[in-house]
């Protein structure tokens, strides 16, 4: 079993060697590529829809949270349409902020919250949360553990604390 990262895709990235995101996203591109996706992979149990999604709007997405929680209902649509059993993933999403770990990651909420336009939000669409922490001078054991309690109260805050969590 498996966990694949969606993104870099024709469809949203402007063509080869662009992997800043395409925006507006196309609307149904992502939809339409989790379908194939789907279709070819029999395999695959859990994707995660992007990565590093919050480092923007210089990172790897320039989109806004709305743009993101579309790809993300989008993915969901695709998943209920081709294989129910695929577990969507939390972009995975990378902080570095191993401060008190009774508050959650700001970006976290302000992508949870953002609409799908469809009259839902991003967090409606996810069961389970891919995450990242990179090794940096000074995490040792209590900073991973602060990191790891953040994510938890994230989740709690976001109405999804019981999610599986999944540090891709």
């Amino acid at each position: 079993e498996y966990s694949a990262n969606v993104n870099f895709f024709p469809a949203y990235n402007g063509g080869p060697g662009n992997d800043k995101g395409n925006v507006p996203p196309v609307p149904g591109a992502m939809k339409d590529w989790v379908i194939e996706l789907l279709q070819h992979d029999t395999d695959l149990k859990q994707f995660e829809i992007w990565n590093e999604y919050e480092i923007y709007p210089t990172g790897f997405w320039q989109g806004t949270p709305e743009h993101m929680a579309r790809c993300m209902r989008e993915g969901r649509e695709a998943i209920q349409q081709v294989r129910p059993s695929v577990r969507l993933l939390w972009p995975g999403m990378v902080n570095w902020d191993y401060s008190n770990p009774t508050q959650p990651f700001s970006n976290w909420i302000e992508l949870g919250m953002a609409s799908d336009g469809a009259g839902g939000q991003a967090r409606d669409h996810v069961n389970g949360f891919g995450h990242h922490l990179y090794p940096s001078p000074g995490v040792n054991t209590v900073g991973l553990a602060t990191y790891l309690r953040k994510v938890q109260v994230s989740m709690d805050q976001l109405g999804k604390g019981s999610q599986p969590k999944y540090m891709t």
